[in-house]
C-alpha cells in the first residue's frame, strides 16, 4: 500500500484524472504543459505577495507540492504560510491544531488556543 501511495504524484493525477476530466467538461483541447503553466501559482506571484489576506496551510509531505514549491511559497508568503511536517494531502484536517489554525487564519473569531 505504501508503494502505491508513493506512486501518486501530481503528474499522475494530472495525466490520468484532471486533464481528461477538464477536456471532457470544457472541450478546450489544451496540452498538459499548457494547463500546468496556467495553473501554476508562480504566475500569480505579484498578486500573492500583495494580498495580505491570503493564507496557506499545507503539509510538507503533500503529494501535490515539493520542496521547491514550499521554498517558493515561503519566499512569497512569509508568515502567511503555515507548514505542517506531516499530514499528506488534506490528511490532518481532523486535528484540533489544524482546525484552530484555520479559524485563526480567517481572523473572524478570537484566537483559539490548542492544548498540545
Amino acid at each position: 500500500m505504501s508503494e502505491e501511495l508513493e506512486a501518486c504524484t501530481l503528474a499522475l493525477y494530472l495525466d490520468e484524472l484532471a486533464v481528461p476530466c477538464f477536456e471532457k467538461e470544457f472541450g478546450r483541447g489544451r496540452s498538459i504543459a499548457q494547463l500546468r503553466r496556467e495553473a501554476d501559482l508562480r504566475g500569480q506571484e505579484e498578486l500573492l505577495r500583495k494580498a495580505e489576506r491570503v493564507r496557506v496551510l499545507t503539509n510538507e509531505d503533500d503529494f501535490i507540492i515539493d520542496a521547491n514549491d514550499l521554498s517558493w511559497l515561503q519566499r512569497v508568503l512569509g508568515d502567511r504560510l503555515t507548514g505542517y511536517p506531516t499530514g499528506g494531502h488534506l490528511g490532518n484536517m481532523h486535528t484540533l491544531e489544524f482546525q484552530a489554525d484555520v479559524v485563526n487564519a480567517l481572523g473572524v473569531l478570537p484566537a483559539v488556543a490548542v492544548e498540545k
